[in-house]
């Protein structure tokens, strides 16, 4: 029959057993490690290669087959030249498609002057003067609409003038 005495120290035994087998596995890990895990260790660290002792073909095909691109210098010259073309092509086709557009706000009561200047600041136009001198010349000057007017940078004078008088 077990009695409170024996309960105790039978629980005193096995919490004794288990700081002992704690106490040899932290402190004493060379001799609780089996020769197996020594084994794993040195399978997962491979020795570093000597990538002198490899020929050319041998190192190509491992690239290629771990999905790497392998480009000689001539192939790889030329490619950075096509690309270069490529981008120079690029940037000419969108500067020259460029397109500017700009909604003139003429306002009652503006003069031709007014929107001269006002169209030579949106840089639709470059030479204010000129373009009043249109103005005056096709009698155009008194005939400007207020309003909201969309036009483009590819614009002439000419189509400026009959956007805004019509």
């Amino acid at each position: 029959m077990m009695n409170r005495k024996s309960i105790q120290v039978f629980a005193f035994g096995w919490f004794a057993a288990a700081c002992c087998i704690g106490l040899f596995y932290f402190f004493a890990p060379s001799l609780a490690h089996t020769d197996d895990t020594k084994t794993q260790e040195t399978q997962q660290t491979p020795e570093p290669l000597d990538l002198e002792q490899l020929d050319q073909d041998t190192i190509i095909s491992f690239l290629e087959s771990k999905e790497f691109t392998v480009l000689n210098d001539e192939e790889r010259e030329a490619l950075e030249k096509s690309a270069n073309d490529g981008q120079e092509d690029r940037e000419t086709d969108e500067t020259d498609q460029e397109l500017v557009k700009a909604i003139l706000h003429i306002e009652e009561g503006m003069t031709s002057k007014d929107v001269a200047s006002l169209l030579n600041d949106l840089e639709m136009i470059n030479d204010t003067p000129s373009f009043e001198q249109e103005l005056t010349k096709k009698e155009a000057a008194t005939t400007i609409q207020p309003g909201f007017h969309e036009l483009t940078d590819e614009m002439s004078a000419t189509d400026i003038i009959e956007r805004i008088t019509s």
